[in-house]
């Protein structure tokens, strides 16, 4: 039977942007509420650490969303030189410098407390803050699927990521492409009033893209990887996984303040109780915040820490040969290529987890406010960084150290950064202008591993690895301006 949609004639929001958002939406029907939305994005942005410093960008987004199902799309274009350009039918085969990017795609149904999504999709934190540690505070997003309940008493998610499937890359670390790889994220909590507290645990596994127990599957992972591996039992399977877990709390008072704490735990040992006991690293991670609302504006104070180790693979058994890429990253290396260069990837790229990754400090304060007539967001930057791969099992070593290391390395990055964004309407125009700066000294460098005497291990040689270098300062510097015309209902 065909019911038609009865489209109210009221035209609710257009808006049109010329470097920021430009967006298109109108009712539908009045009951359910029901929407349509464009995005046009484009962009100029001057990044002193770039490869092409001077560059632009163009965004296009499509989405519908009503009470009982979303569906929505975002791709952009870039020639800041990053990633390869795409294929095109032009003089040379080429588009240039220009790439193409799917930034997020998928659908999301909703019934009451219930929620499904699937595609690719943006990932996020339980907690928000700048340093969240399960999840990149950067936004990324993968293809993925999610079931979610919230009744606003109890909470419970989990989330498959997918991380490299059928991969077409060749390069010195894995010249067939990268291994099947996939995670599942959980997250369960309870609400009292103002206070929420959870708990949270990743696993990450190899050779495989889904596994089909850890998401459907309510037990947390950790009880299901190893109901599921330990001898003495036919349903053993043979792989190796890894499962991070970690705990939150959260006391948020709207309007008011906001104040949080976060722990993440990959693995541990007891030795420093007793010599006979196993001494493992502590491969941790901890950060806390808050904000508070005043007069002046918003005031935030960030701070964050993680253990060498941190997030990193592990050498492997006779399944996997001589190496679990299990590591919490997007792709199980520090480097890709393009043309025919290693192109390094950024730990914010990389990471699923906390942005800057293991062996590191830092200290963030930032403020949102207005200035006479202008919105403005800023923020101030510290940050100690020491050695650091997040796909070469132990760094430099061929074996696990004994003990706990933090930023114990001969040298130390120390690294300052600060934003400022200001923002001025004009009726219906809005003025935007970005502004990033800082300096690295003995900033980090991609390198080779130290040579070792005795290896199995191919990784120890061929994937790099980031190291502080004594008396380098590397200059950081961004802009971007933007205007956007956005006129009322």
């Amino acid at each position: 039977m065909f019911i038609p949609l009865s489209i109210s004639p009221a035209l609710r929001r257009i808006c049109f942007s010329l470097a920021g958002v430009v967006a298109c939406a109108f009712t539908v029907a009045e009951e359910p509420p029901e929407a349509v939305q464009v995005l046009v994005t484009p962009g100029i942005i001057f990044d002193v650490a770039a490869l092409s410093p001077l560059s632009f960008s163009l965004d296009l987004g499509l989405s519908y969303a009503s009470r009982a199902f979303d569906v929505f799309g975002h791709v952009s274009a870039h020639n800041d030189g990053k990633y390869g350009a795409e294929l095109v039918d032009l003089p040379g085969g080429k588009s240039g410098s220009v790439y193409g990017m799917i930034d997020q795609g998928g659908i999301r149904f909703k019934y009451e407390h219930i929620a499904v999504a699937v595609g690719r999709l943006i990932q996020q934190d339980e907690i928000d803050s700048p340093y969240s540690l399960f999840v990149n505070s950067t936004s990324r997003s993968t293809m993925s699927a999610s079931l979610s309940f919230d009744n606003s008493i109890f909470f419970y998610k989990s989330r498959w990521l997918g991380l490299n499937h059928d991969s077409g890359i060749s390069v010195d670390a894995w010249p067939n492409g990268y291994p099947e790889r996939g995670a599942t994220y959980k997250v369960y909590g309870l609400r009292f009033g103002e206070f929420s507290i959870g708990y949270q645990d990743v696993s990450v596994y190899a050779h495989r893209w889904f596994d089909a127990e850890y998401f459907v599957s309510p037990l947390p992972s950790y009880i299901t990887q190893y109901g599921r591996s330990t001898d003495g039992k036919p349903w053993r399977d043979t792989h190796d996984d890894n499962t991070i877990l970690g705990v939150f709390v959260v006391w948020d008072r709207p309007g008011e303040f906001d104040v949080h704490a976060q722990f993440l735990l990959d693995d541990f040992g007891l030795g420093f109780i007793a010599p006979s006991l196993n001494d493992n690293p502590w491969q941790m991670a901890f950060e806390t915040g808050c904000r508070l609302t005043t007069d002046a504006g918003r005031f935030g104070l960030f701070a964050a820490m993680a253990t060498r180790y941190t997030f990193a693979p592990s050498y492997g058994n006779s399944f996997f040969g001589y190496y679990n890429p299990y590591g919490y990253t997007y792709y199980p290396d520090t480097t890709y290529e393009v043309a025919g260069n290693a192109r390094a990837f950024s730990s914010e790229d990389n990471l699923i987890g906390y942005k800057y990754g293991e062996n590191n400090l830092a200290l963030r304060l930032d403020w949102h406010g207005g200035l006479a007539s202008f919105e403005v967001d800023s923020f101030v930057e510290l940050r100690l960084s020491g050695s650091n791969s997040p796909a070469n099992p132990w760094g430099d070593l061929i074996s696990q150290p004994n003990g706990t290391h933090f930023l114990d390395d001969p040298v130390i990055e120390k690294r300052v950064l600060a934003e400022l964004a200001v923002k001025r309407r004009f009726g219906d125009w809005e003025l935007v202008l970005g502004l990033l700066g800082g300096v690295a000294f003995d900033a980090l460098q991609l390198r080779n591993p130290l040579p070792s005497a005795s290896t199995s291990n191919p990784m120890d040689a061929v994937i790099p690895l980031w190291a502080p270098v004594s008396g380098l300062v590397l200059p950081l510097g961004r802009a971007s301006f933007s205007v956007s015309w956005s006129p009322g209902p």
